[in-house]
């Protein structure tokens, strides 16, 4: 946002010497393009072992970019996984504070006890759940929780019989029975078909291992207010910024001036306090109602909707 100012000879001139050690007499800009895609593609894979290598497909979600630096590499990732949009909220170097005040209260208790399915003690895991929900319970109203305002919620660590690896899935409330454990059974082959494709249900005898409890505060989350309507025109400057390997005379937004409903096609750049989108070439973003930035491929708005 122009807040703090740069110091972009010291900048060049790092670049410059390093450059200078490498072969193929590299340019500055081109030095400092191959660093944004490496780092680039260390976001894009770090997405890739939160999700393709757990069974999920990413191109079936939004990417959130958040932070002060996510904004400008976030529309690039987005395009090197695949995936359809990028949601920048407002000021995204504050979205982990936000989050932090419009999060429930919660407070985890775990007990490591492992039974095979055959012969599980009844038991002995309603006396534990009982046990952990009384100091999930207790842990919130010593911060304040009111009773009324306290919600539990089971889980349970289970594996195949012989595996090393668990698989957590939610565990049924109320009494501890039979059909209790079938219940868990049932969730647990459930979830690991979603997980990795395939399971072993009527086949193979399942253990388990770690019983939870996640205790809950809730509270009265606040709410993201709609941009007041306005028929001014966006503040609007440009520069020159490098975008496959070349200079081009780029738009220069300011956020605080965009209207909900604004439109604009890549490149672009979007300053704010604190964060700088980047749209490159061949997006498109809009401005929804809360001030929420969406860039998409070009082409894709509607098909994203759909």
């Amino acid at each position: 946002g122009g807040g703090i100012p740069l110091d972009v000879a010291r900048a060049r001139d790092g670049l410059q010497k390093l450059a200078a050690r490498l072969p193929g007499n590299l340019s500055i800009a081109q030095l400092a393009e191959g660093i944004i895609e490496i780092a680039n593609w260390d976001q894009a894979n770090a997405i890739r072992q939160m999700t393709i290598q757990r069974g999920i497909d990413p191109s079936a979600f939004a990417l959130l970019s958040f932070g002060g630096s996510g904004p400008a590499q976030s529309p690039a990732v987005m395009e090197l996984m695949g995936m359809k949009t990028c949601i920048v909220p407002p000021n995204p170097g504050n979205l982990s504070a936000f989050g932090l005040l419009a999060v429930d209260w919660r407070t985890d208790h775990i007990v490591t006890k492992v039974m095979h399915e055959e012969t599980v003690d009844l038991p002995a895991i309603a006396a534990i759940y009982a046990s952990l929900e009384m100091e999930g319970t207790a842990a919130l109203e010593k911060d304040g929780i009111a009773p009324s305002k306290i919600a539990l919620m089971r889980e349970a660590d289970v594996r195949y019989a012989g595996q090393s690896m668990e698989v957590r899935v939610p565990a049924p409330s109320g009494k501890i029975d039979a059909q209790f454990i079938a219940g868990l059974v049932d969730a647990f082959h459930a979830e690991h078909r979603k997980t990795f494709g395939y399971n072993y249900a009527g086949q193979q005898k399942v253990e388990l291992v770690n019983f939870c409890v996640s205790a809950f505060g809730m509270i009265d989350r606040p709410g993201i207010p709609e941009l007041e309507k306005s028929g001014a025109p966006p503040k609007r400057t440009s520069r020159q910024v490098y975008f496959d390997g070349k200079f081009r005379d780029t738009p220069v937004f300011a956020r605080g001036s965009l209207a909900a409903g604004f439109k604009l096609d890549g490149p672009a750049v979007v300053e704010e306090f604190g964060s700088t989108t980047v749209v490159f070439p061949g997006q498109e973003l809009t401005v929804d109602p809360h001030g929420i930035l969406i860039v998409r491929a070009a082409g894709k708005s509607a098909e994203t909707r759909n």
